[in-house]
């Protein structure tokens, strides 16, 4: 079928499942141990290089067009650099999640041939007595910021991101400042969830309903557009909207996942065909085709002012469908701070 202009472009991609964008997770091997960490399934098991240099093929293969590589720490793989020289001439763009700590004058070379898209290093605090409680590893803050140095001075892009807990919450606005004064990109993530094996020990990390207000009030929340309104989101920008869609969970076992935050098991790499996953999947399937009022959250009042993540619903209560408690939390806080939205939501509903 010809298609004449830009439009019946964007209309035919809708229609078939493109994969534009992957995360592979090398490893959950890591030298940190941050006290709030999802993962607490500690697998043993790891996907070999030519493995990988197989499922990197397959997504090429499928147009990907960038692969983001995280762990646990990605870099505490031997063959690290063997597959990022590899993804790079499959002509695949790059990105890394990283607590920073392994990098060293000796491999940032490696990553300058490379150059990766971005960089995005793990930092906790302002100090090292936060950031290192954070991680509990001694000398992380030193290691972390140092990779901050060697990734500007060598012209690598790179951000920072921040989640944000009851104990450095007091740091954030010494962190903004000084990303000001760097030129450093770096952003905030308030929303913190239970292990990936359903212990809720991180959720004592959560911040309090006064150090919203806090953020609130130095703008820090991003759920508020910066003249103080409730942030606003057309259908297709909810989070809903992405299941089934990319960027596609590879995990370190060979499980496939619609994306990091839903872990619902979609295939295994150790027996079936990425294409054959990413086009067949009954499962996968499935969840392209859920509707907005399959979710509790479509009754809400709420609903396109808050990017609610049924992830966090499936890890919270074991059910996709639920409301996700800790974004409730968060937008009915800023509404009870008489903060109104000018938009209406029925014509957006429309």
């Amino acid at each position: 079928m010809e298609i004449s202009n830009f439009s019946s472009l964007l209309s035919k991609i809708r229609e078939f499942p493109f994969l534009c964008s992957a995360q592979i997770n090398l490893t959950n091997r890591c030298n940190e141990d941050c006290i709030h960490c999802f993962v607490c399934k500690k697998y043993h098991y790891e996907l070999n290089t030519q493995k990988l240099k197989g499922i990197i093929s397959e997504l090429r293969k499928l147009n990907c067009m960038e692969v983001i590589f995280t762990g646990g720490e990605a870099m505490l793989r031997k063959d690290f650099f063997e597959i990022l020289n590899f993804t790079k001439e499959k002509g695949i763009g790059i990105k890394i999640m990283s607590n920073g700590t392994l990098m060293n004058t000796t491999n940032i070379k490696y990553l300058r041939k490379i150059l990766p898209i971005n960089i995005q290093i793990s930092l906790y605090g302002a100090t090292s007595k936060t950031h290192d409680y954070t991680t509990r590893l001694q000398g992380s803050f030193g290691m972390a910021t140092n990779a901050l140095r060697l990734l500007r001075d060598n012209a690598i892009p790179f951000t920072i991101a921040t989640t944000v807990m009851r104990h450095n919450f007091c740091e954030i606005p010494r962190m903004k400042e000084i990303a000001k004064k760097e030129k450093w990109k770096i952003f905030f993530d308030f929303i913190i969830t239970p292990c990936d094996n359903g212990n809720r020990l991180p959720l004592k990390n959560r911040i309090s309903n006064l150090q919203i207000k806090k953020a609130y009030k130095l703008q820090f929340l991003p759920f508020v557009t910066r003249a103080g309104n409730l942030r606003l989101y057309k259908n297709e920008g909810l989070c809903y909207h992405k299941l089934g869609k990319s960027p596609l969970f590879i995990n370190n076992d060979g499980y496939v996942f619609p994306n990091m935050g839903v872990r619902i098991n979609i295939g295994n790499l150790k027996r079936d065909a990425l294409r054959d996953i990413w086009l067949n999947s009954r499962k996968l399937n499935q969840l392209r085709n859920l509707k907005l009022e399959d979710f509790e959250c479509s009754q809400c009042k709420y609903l396109f002012n808050c990017c609610w993540d049924p992830g966090l619903a499936l890890v919270e209560h074991n059910n996709l469908f639920k409301t996700p408690k800790e974004y409730c939390r968060f937008t009915k806080f800023i509404a009870g701070q008489k903060i109104h939205d000018r938009y209406n939501y029925r014509y957006l509903i429309a």
